[in-house]
């Protein structure tokens, strides 16, 4: 859902039942469902439900068109200076989180473990390692209770982080199924940064889904693109919305078409870009 190093898991989202079948040319060629194969696509679905719910994406319930979106985004950039509380703790804290985002990204959760409580002991109020630590909790250890506290320090430090503020709202959203909380969090968000991508494209899924106000998602959805033309999960979850939701389907194939040039080994896309 700009992404967290960037993306700490590829992407993987529940498809229309049409295309989970027996495979027969029938079934390709004419979305029949044959009967004595909707129990075994059911149990497909279900499946893909667990592995969502394992790696917090976002998606409607059952036979849902959302696409799921990405992980918590590790944050970019130098320590804010005004946040550090001594010239050798902050240097010290800077190179432990920076080692801990290389361990990360090469899949070393361990070490990258061991290196973000470095940095958190040379300087407790480190705001990058605080927001990319309770990433590694929540994505990789499910620690939620570990993850929101996390969160919660990063915002103590500054209320207004945009990175911290979208990732406690996935927490609460995809985790503790708060959507209200989720929605106050993107809002928050938006307001200290109203052009974050990842925030829109979200919020915009969140807005179709609970409360079915589709006007405003486009809205969200439109502004994401404004950011970023070439977001791929904006351009699918735009192209959901245009099809179920606002029938212009011409358009929703439009959109999946430069998903599908931007992204061609894009496992959701090559499953379900002939639903357009």
């Amino acid at each position: 859902m700009g992404n967290t190093t960037q993306k700490e898991a590829k992407d993987q989202r529940q498809g229309d039942p049409w295309f989970l079948g027996c495979g027969t040319e029938d079934c390709r060629d004419f979305g029949e469902v044959c009967s004595t194969d909707k129990a075994e696509r059911r149990s497909q679905r279900e499946g893909l439900n667990d592995l969502r719910n394992s790696t917090y994406m976002r998606t409607e319930a059952d036979e849902g068109r959302i696409r799921p979106f990405e992980n918590q985004r590790l944050m970019p950039g130098p320590q804010p200076p005004s946040f550090v509380s001594g010239t050798s703790a902050a240097a010290s804290a800077d190179s432990y989180h920076d080692l801990a985002a290389d361990k990360y990204a090469a899949g070393d959760f361990d070490r990258a473990e061991e290196l973000y409580l470095k940095a958190l002991q040379a300087n407790p109020r480190h705001l990058r390692s605080l927001c990319n630590y309770g990433a590694l909790l929540q994505n990789i250890r499910q620690d939620y209770r570990r993850a929101e506290d996390m969160y919660l320090k990063a915002l103590s430090v500054d209320d207004r982080d945009a990175i911290a503020l979208y990732n406690y709202g996935l927490l609460l959203e995809n985790a503790k199924h708060d959507t209200a909380g989720a929605e106050t969090m993107y809002q928050r968000a938006l307001a200290a940064d109203p052009d974050n991508v990842d925030t829109l494209c979200n919020y915009g899924a969140l807005i179709k889904t609970v409360h079915n106000d589709y006007a405003k998602a486009e809205q969200m959805y439109k502004a994401a693109l404004t950011v970023s033309p070439n977001h791929v999960d904006t351009l699918c979850n735009y192209a959901l919305l245009l099809r179920d939701c606002l029938n212009d389907a011409d358009k929703a194939r439009e959109l999946i078409h430069r998903a599908q040039q931007l992204a061609p080994d894009d496992e959701w896309l090559q499953l379900y870009s002939r639903n357009f």
